[in-house]
């Protein structure tokens, strides 16, 4: 039996990730686990779609649908670099420093 992997960051629905790469759209400087699909398209420049999640009636990239997005990455991908960077850096919120889903810090100067 294969080693479990964490699933596609790109889209969780494509299955389990091969390997691990910078993902363009994402924004984000550290690789992300990606899928033989995804990976292929990468590997000509192309971009595949991400997953998307209706966050207060908008269409949003998974990883920037603010509370919704913290469970829902913390779910995935617990621990990982990308979650604790993705989410501080799109949010404006540091990740709870539990690493669960209890509550989160407002950076300095913010209401």
């Amino acid at each position: 039996m294969p080693d479990r992997t964490a699933p596609c960051f790109v889209d969780p629905r494509h299955g389990p990730s091969v390997t691990q790469l910078i993902y363009p759209e994402s924004g984000l400087s550290t690789p992300v686990p990606v899928c033989a699909g995804c990976q292929a398209s990468l590997g000509t420049g192309a971009q595949p779609r991400p997953r998307m999640l209706l966050h207060q009636g908008t269409w949003t990239n998974h990883w920037m649908a603010m509370g919704p997005a913290w469970i829902y990455l913390n779910g995935y991908w617990p621990g990982q670099p990308f979650v604790q960077q993705g989410f501080s850096h799109y949010q404006g919120f540091a990740a709870p420093p539990d690493g669960g889903t209890a509550g989160r810090d407002r950076p300095a100067g913010q209401a």
